[in-house]
């Protein structure tokens, strides 16, 4: 079986930051081919919703919500949904 692999020169991995096994997307234009990790996209991408509150912030907000966050009828809930979407997804 084919596997239609390339090899980049260490140079050119090193500069990106593309160890073994990482995912890469691969875009052709203009009779090129781009090439571009796949964490980088993720990282930069105007989609990924960006945190309002600090670490510190957060947590302090947790800390004030002073309350129980899941209840057994939250595990009732989502074990039902979890049927429900295996047979639909039989």
């Amino acid at each position: 079986m084919e596997r239609g692999q390339i090899t980049l020169p260490k140079a050119v991995r090193e500069e990106l930051g593309i160890t073994q096994g990482m995912p890469l997307n691969l875009v052709v234009e203009d009779g090129t081919i781009k090439i571009k990790p796949l964490h980088t996209m993720v990282v930069d991408s105007p989609r990924v919703i960006k945190p309002t509150l600090s670490r510190k912030e957060y947590v302090k907000a947790l800390q004030a919500m002073h309350g129980v966050l899941w209840t057994k009828e939250d595990d009732r809930a989502r074990e039902k949904m979890r049927k429900k979407e295996k047979y639909l997804n039989w």
